[in-house]
């Protein structure tokens, strides 16, 4: 384990309580791995370049089984996360850690996917991969919907929110994306979704 350098050896043995979830009658549940490092030492290891995609490889994984857990344990929800690759998962982990050094990993991921709850999908839906060229990304049908939904009540959609991408959804996206400064992709980027979904109920 070593080569991936002291940092990740210690998330791979370190067991550690947290109080961010009630669990016992004291607010207390252990955070195993990745989770139970602090956001401090999680950022530091990540600005280290040499270590940096070991970090985001086991930091994703470690999202990926998180965001299952939620899955399964979160009623009426078929998926917690409209975003779905995890690597950029993790990059956005690292970035709410940098706000919260004295935080665990644990407690920033589960302070992640409560901002995003408005983009909770409660049923299964297909997995496509829409856009052209390099400006591709890989989303459900039904966080689609929620995309459309959201661009409507925003004013940049007429049309309806049937999880159909086509001209009218990627030209409200790339205004949506202009109007809020962020790269005009006209998909349903990683910071678009973050954008339309974060801190909305």
């Amino acid at each position: 384990m070593r080569p991936f350098g002291s940092f990740l050896y210690s998330c791979l043995t370190l067991l550690a309580v947290n109080t961010a979830e009630a669990a016992t009658s004291t607010n207390e549940f252990s955070v195993r791995g990745l989770g139970a490092q602090s956001c401090e030492a999680l950022a530091k290891a990540y600005d280290d370049e040499a270590q940096r995609p070991a970090v985001v490889a086991v930091l994703g994984s470690w999202v990926a089984g998180y965001i299952s857990h939620a899955n399964r344990t979160t009623p009426g929800a078929f998926e917690v996360m409209p975003i779905s690759d995890n690597q950029t998962l993790a990059h956005l982990v690292v970035s709410v850690c940098r706000d919260n050094p004295t935080s665990l990993v644990e407690s920033s991921t589960a302070g992640l996917v409560d901002r995003m709850k408005s983009g909770i999908q409660t049923m299964s839906s297909q997995l496509s991969e829409i856009g052209e060229g390099d400006k591709r990304v890989t989303i459900r049908t039904e966080t689609l919907k929620a995309v459309q939904a959201q661009l409507k009540q925003d004013g940049f959609l007429t049309g309806a929110a049937d999880g159909a991408f086509g001209p009218a959804t990627a030209k409200a996206l790339a205004a949506f994306q202009t109007a809020r400064k962020l790269p005009t992709s006209g998909v349903p980027d990683a910071a678009t979704l973050v954008t339309l979904f974060l801190g909305k109920e």
